[in-house]
């Protein structure tokens, strides 16, 4: 298993984004004409802790979630149950990655006139103990 899919594992734990999203979770880019709401996560930075005395043994990774909706109030619901799930990241081993926490990044919500969705952006930096 990659960190990718076990962090897609993770994601379907949470009642609150499946009730939003159901199995609509993609790793990079959705499929065109997809049902929605949708989630899309993507890993956009990664790199490895060093300390004064070397490597923590943490590699922390950043990742953003956007999610997709026709309307407003389900891309924020499905970007808020991805918020609820980071802050509550406590130590958590999903198939072979051992979850450490994460920290909150950024975020915002837009509408794409070409695509006529809402988008919900969040980014979290998720630490992955090595």
């Amino acid at each position: 298993m990659s960190i990718e899919s076990d962090l897609c594992s993770l994601l379907k734990t949470s009642s609150a984004l499946v009730a939003v999203v159901g199995a609509r979770l993609f790793a990079d880019t959705m499929l065109e004409n997809g049902v929605f709401p949708a989630l899309v996560y993507k890993e956009i930075t990664s790199g490895l802790e060093i300390a004064h005395g070397g490597a923590t043994g943490l590699r922390p990774f950043t990742y953003q979630f956007d999610a997709y909706a026709t309307t407003r109030a389900d891309a924020v619901a499905a970007r808020d149950a991805i918020n609820a799930l980071m802050k509550s990241l406590a130590p958590v081993t999903v198939g072979a990655t051992a979850f450490q926490g994460a920290n909150f990044r950024q975020q915002m919500t837009n509408y794409e006139r070409e695509t006529r969705l809402f988008r919900a952006i969040v980014e979290w930096e998720i630490n992955i103990q090595t």
